[in-house]
């Protein structure tokens, strides 16, 4: 699923970090996407446990903090709005993270 994950962030997002997970040898990978609807924000985790992420995107000049609880083997998405702006993922970091 991360590579599937990877691959499709690669392709389509606007920018990605990732945090590997201590203890698996999974990761939980933040991307960001500029849409017409606004900046979309995707968590996806796919390890066994539960992993607290903050996130710090760039939506145009102003600096946005998203703080999420991302469940194993899922993906949990924000709009942050502002259509029309560029996003780009500054950092990711949890208290899992290596």
């Amino acid at each position: 699923m991360c590579l599937s994950v990877i691959c499709f962030a690669s392709v389509y997002a606007d920018d990605y970090k990732t945090c590997r997970v201590s203890g698996t040898t999974g990761t939980v990978v933040v991307n960001s996407f500029d849409s017409d609807d606004g900046v979309i924000v995707t968590f996806a985790n796919d390890t066994d446990q539960y992993v607290n992420i903050t996130a710090k995107v760039y939506v145009g000049s102003s600096l946005r903090t998203i703080t999420k609880m991302v469940p194993p083997h899922s993906e949990t998405t924000v709009n942050l709005g502002s259509p029309g702006a560029k996003s780009s993922v500054s950092s990711v970091v949890g208290s899992k993270c290596d």
